[in-house]
């Protein structure tokens, strides 16, 4: 039985991948901030963003311009680009929840987090009923 919007790395079957070798397509996702997501995903809850793979690439060799004969590539190896993710509580849709944020999102004050105590709440509510 296949998941919906999980496939496996070079095929279409998921029983013979394993968790590093999943990836999950964009059907699985409902949008910014409001995402429909799989258990514990490494992507940002307001930002999207996750973990890209890119290349480490070892170079031998003088460039040209420092008066050497120019730079060769001797090895290419795959690698990932983790994001830097905090979990944290905020609040989503009026209650407090537990979320994976980036620290790119923290920064832009894209994060509201809830009160830390619950008598400010009974004073605000007592302020209300006042006015």
């Amino acid at each position: 039985m296949q998941e919906a919007g999980v496939t496996g790395h070079r095929s279409g079957n998921t029983a013979g991948a394993s968790l590093t070798q999943r990836h999950y397509d964009a059907s699985c996702f409902v949008g910014r901030g409001g995402y429909t997501l799989p258990a514990m995903p490494r992507v940002c809850h307001f930002t999207g963003v996750r973990t890209t793979t890119g290349n480490r690439i070892r170079i031998r060799g003088r460039a040209k311009h420092l008066g050497g004969v120019g730079t060769k590539v001797t090895s290419c190896t795959r690698r990932t680009f983790k994001p830097n993710l905090q979990t944290v509580t905020a609040v989503i849709k009026g209650t407090p929840k537990r979320i994976k944020v980036s620290a790119r999102a923290i920064r832009q004050g894209l994060v509201v987090k809830p009160l830390r105590r619950k008598y400010a709440y009974t004073r605000q509510l007592q302020q209300q009923e006042t006015a």
